[in-house]
């Protein structure tokens, strides 16, 4: 992956803050979400990746499987409709 820019880094930054600070409601919203998750997943944090130093004990980040399925549910609900 090549280097990130200063503005990339800053997208990415308010991204996961919007992520952290609200749950995605409505399908554009659930889109949005799903789409940041799958184009940094290595910007995720989990569980597995929490910097807090107590991961096995933490229960304030979803677990990779976790987030998989939320993520996955989002892409599901904001699919298009058929007519």
């Amino acid at each position: 992956m090549s280097k990130q820019t200063n503005l990339e880094k800053k997208v990415l930054a308010a991204a996961n803050q919007w992520l952290v600070d609200r749950h995605p409601k409505d399908p554009a919203e659930k889109a949005l979400a799903a789409a940041v998750m799958r184009a940094w997943p290595e910007e995720l944090v989990t569980r597995e990746t929490c910097p807090c130093g107590e991961s096995e004990t933490c229960d304030e980040c979803p677990t990779a499987a976790e987030m998989e399925v939320l993520v996955t549910q989002w892409e599901r609900d904001s699919a298009p409709q058929p007519p």
